[in-house]
């Protein structure tokens, strides 16, 4: 059978997911509370109250909570199933039997994507709805017609309600849409349909906030999300209501990344308790703080966005061997560095698989440099898109928050599909070589 290989490979890592969801119980991460607190409410009676979630992944679970009660079985089985739809759906992209099978072993080899897909968090289906999205991209490129351009941007619209770190990526498909070699009628017209459902859902959210706290925005208490990562040389207003808390609960020692969101929530409830400021007031303080922290120190703030830049791409956390190793595994290779735990580091790159994710980033690195011209005509629209998702995600992540593996995971399945093509190409050729230089047989001269 010529596509036995490729077969087999398909039936490995539906093993591999049946595996994980037989051997691991559902993963529970200090954010899947909140997410469970919200669905199980939305679930119950229909009512969604939170000035730092969007409802997106809430009323995901909130359908298996409706359907069948509070166990996490449910979901998580889904989200493997979303999972292995991302896998199929990428490899029918795929033209070369070569790469389709490349891509398979990579996907195989994920185990950091897999895991993600065992908890409770909104990873998996913010990269299925990314995913999808790039398809649909992909196939308004080639056929030109409106409704794949407007299901691009509906589920766009969805990605933002499930992490609002995409509510500006709008600004850059539009960019890619104006790129296009089309009268500007059509692509005015093309940019008008993605818009329609990310700006209604938007505006719509933002009015129903407006409405509840007074305040016209996707998200009343933003700041919550980003405040921490400037701990380290926080600069506080004239007159700031917060800083004498924020000192206090923030201490004098250097703040590692692992407990800065523990600062973060006791600072928020103190200032609610202390001072009786509202999510609001202390988003607006909050908001303040950021912006004037990296106004008086650029240069600090720009190092360590180089730094987070880094670890987004080349740090690894598998939940797998984090909960089969409880205890054992150190936060991250940094923090087992500083401690100088030789072993620590040596379990956790090995368990990880840290090397792996250091090679896609290269691979997709090598693919970007030398077919450059290609994602800038953007012929291939699923490429372009892709890579414009990972420029995006790890620029806005880095900035603005921390550079965790978990924040990678939803744009992995863009770096496989280029290193598929990278390693696929290097096969072929290697293989043409060899094809060069087998000795020719000898001509019959009787």
């Amino acid at each position: 059978m010529k596509n036995r290989t490729l077969f087999s490979l398909a039936l490995l890592i539906a093993a591999q997911h049946l595996f994980f969801l037989m051997y691991f119980p559902p993963i529970l991460e200090p954010d899947s509370g909140g997410y469970i607190s919200l669905a199980q409410t939305l679930a119950a009676n229909l009512s969604f109250n939170s000035a730092a979630r969007l409802p997106g992944y809430p009323a995901f679970l909130a359908i298996f909570y409706h359907l069948f009660g509070d166990s996490q079985l449910p979901v998580i089985i889904f989200q493997h199933i979303l999972g292995i739809g991302v896998y199929l759906a990428i490899l029918s992209l795929l033209a070369e039997r070569r790469s389709k099978i490349v891509f398979s072993i990579l996907f195989f080899c994920d185990i950091l994507y897999a895991s993600y897909q065992h908890a409770i968090l909104s990873e998996t289906l913010f990269s299925f709805l990314l995913c999808m999205s790039a398809i649909a991209f992909n196939n308004y490129k080639k056929t030109g017609r409106l409704p794949h351009i407007l299901l691009c941007g509906t589920l766009v619209a969805a990605g933002i309600f499930t992490k609002p770190v995409l509510k500006f990526f709008p600004i850059i498909v539009l960019a890619l849409l104006f790129a296009e070699r089309r009268p500007l009628i059509k692509k005015a017209a093309s940019a008008a349909v993605f818009l329609l459902v990310p700006l209604l859902a938007i505006n719509l959210w933002s009015w129903r906030n407006y409405n509840h706290d007074g305040k016209f925005s996707l998200l009343t208490f933003e700041s919550l999300h980003y405040t921490g990562r400037l701990m380290n040389h926080i600069e506080f207003p004239k007159n700031s209501a917060t800083k004498e808390i924020f000192l206090r609960d923030m201490g004098k020692d250097w703040i590692p990344m692992n407990k800065k969101a523990e600062i973060t929530f006791a600072v928020i409830a103190d200032l609610k308790k202390e001072k009786g400021l509202s999510d609001t007031e202390i988003n607006t303080e909050f908001q303040k703080i950021y912006v004037l922290s990296i106004l008086r120190h650029p240069f600090i703030y720009a190092k360590e966005t180089g730094h987070e830049l880094f670890n987004f791409f080349f740090s690894a956390h598998n939940l797998y061997a984090k909960y089969a190793l409880q205890g054992q595994l150190p936060y991250s290779v940094t923090e087992a560095f500083e401690k100088g735990d030789v072993a620590g580091i040596a379990l956790k790159i090995a368990v990880s698989m840290h090397p792996f994710y250091w090679m896609l980033f290269l691979l997709t690195a090598f693919y970007t440099a030398t077919r450059w011209r290609e994602i800038l005509t953007g012929d291939n629209g699923f490429t372009t898109y892709g890579l414009a998702l990972i420029v995006y995600i790890s620029g806005v992540t880095s900035m603005a928050n921390e550079g965790l593996a978990n924040y990678r995971c939803p744009v992995q399945p863009f770096m496989l599909f280029c290193s598929s093509l990278v390693i696929a190409a290097w096969l072929r050729n290697k293989g043409a070589a060899a094809a060069e230089l087998k000795p020719r047989g000898k001509k019959n001269h009787d």
